[in-house]
């Protein structure tokens, strides 16, 4: 029997309520996945857990597992083989086992979210021979200690970082290359942007340090200095300012690719000297305005990938208040479709956000050390609103709609 949706059976038929004991093989594992399997399964359930982390695993669910549960859970770490397997045996009461093997592995993605499926397995013959394919993984795994799992977590950022670049890597290569996007389809006559300053930034060009791309980048930067000059006396009135040289590094560096320019407005020098002599932009929330491949995003960046900065920890600090998670939700909800929020490479429409509640649990998530946390909405290149004559309307527009909740994360 195929199953698209591995939680819905482990949910409808009661699996996991009735579960005696759990053999568990799979691929990598999330707090999300973990929590919706053990706060399911009765607390005399015993469950063996193998997994090779060839997918990356939070070293959070590690830690809690390590911690909180050896007295229910046996993990243990496959290192001879990557192991892609993903398995679930269940024990049911009566003698009755099911199982369930399939692409999805132990992450609310896996068992809900993404597009995976499952084979239900009830032949008691093909069920033994599952439990003894089991057993050969989990005997040969490591236990878990606390030397691995400071190990693991020691490589983790390293490794989120680089699974959020190629994924996102990969989604603006196919949008780029789909029938859905063609450049034919869109009027720049217009435009103040056109489709060669889009292509300036495209992904054959973007680690290039050739001189004729370079100088395509430094017209591409003058273009922007000219946006600046359009809104600055918007931006003053703002009460922010423009952050450093203004526009972004436009030469590529080590893993670092031009694929999109800039214009930064934040604090002023003399109030980040306030915190620290040598504090850098970086540190502190910005609004942006940036140039990528196929889009114009204006966003505020509360805080960029591996940088803890002042504002980001004042940000989650505020939102452990109950009044202020309130405020903040109706603020950002208030921003409407297409706005978004994006935060350890999930991006999220800020209208998918049913109360405060769960706008805390998805910002949560967020960890500097690999993740980018910022707001905002995209326009294709074609969009009428950043035609010549609106686009110092439309992002004086955008830029105030964000203002107060830029102003409600900056620490004072």
């Amino acid at each position: 029997m195929l199953i698209k949706k591995l939680a819905v059976p482990l949910i409808n038929e009661k699996i996991l309520l009735q579960a005696e004991f759990c053999q568990i093989v799979t691929a990598g594992l999330s707090d999300e996945g973990f929590d919706f399997i053990a706060s399911r399964l009765p607390t005399k359930c015993k469950v063996e857990l193998v997994t090779g982390l060839d997918e990356v695993t939070s070293p959070k669910v590690l830690w809690r597992i390590w911690k909180h549960f050896t007295d229910r859970i046996s993990l243990r770490i496959y290192t001879k083989n990557p192991l892609h397997a993903n398995t679930f045996i269940i024990q049911l009461p009566f003698r009755k086992t099911v199982a369930y093997i399939g692409s999805g592995s132990l992450t609310f993605e896996g068992l809900k979210d993404h597009e995976e499926v499952f084979y239900k397995v009830a032949d008691v013959k093909e069920i033994e021979n599952l439990k003894s394919w089991f057993v050969g993984y989990f005997e040969f795994g490591e236990p878990i200690t606390e030397e691995i799992i400071k190990e693991y977590d020691l490589i983790y950022p390293t490794l989120m970082k680089r699974l959020i670049a190629s994924r996102r890597d990969k989604e603006e290569a196919l949008a780029i290359a789909s029938r859905a996007f063609n450049w034919d389809q869109f009027k720049f006559r217009n435009q103040f942007f056109k489709k060669e300053d889009y292509l300036v930034l495209s992904n054959e060009k973007a680690s290039s340090i050739s001189p004729i791309f370079q100088t395509e980048r430094e017209q591409l930067r003058e273009k922007l200095l000219q946006v600046h000059e359009l809104i600055k006396r918007d931006v003053s009135l703002m009460k922010i300012s423009t952050v450093g040289d203004s526009v972004s590094t436009i030469t590529p560096q080590y893993e670092k690719p031009v694929k999109e320019i800039y214009l930064s407005y934040g604090r002023r020098e003399a109030e980040m000297k306030k915190f620290s002599l040598h504090a850098s932009q970086d540190e502190f929330a910005q609004l942006q305005i940036a140039l990528r491949q196929r889009e114009l995003a204006v966003r505020l960046v509360v805080g960029v990938a591996g940088m803890e900065g002042i504002d980001r920890p004042f940000f989650h600090q505020q939102m452990t208040d109950e009044s202020f998670r309130a405020v903040i939700y109706k603020d950002i909800v208030a921003l409407g479709s297409p706005y978004w929020i994006d935060i350890v490479g999930k991006r999220i429409d800020v209208g998918s956000f049913k109360d405060e509640k769960a706008l805390h649990a998805f910002t949560q998530q967020d960890d500097f050390r690999f993740s980018t946390f910022s707001i905002g909405r995209n326009f294709s290149p074609g969009d009428v609103a950043i035609s010549s004559d609106q686009l110092p309307i439309t992002l004086a527009g955008e830029l105030n709609k964000m203002l107060g909740i830029y102003q409600r994360v900056m620490r004072s």
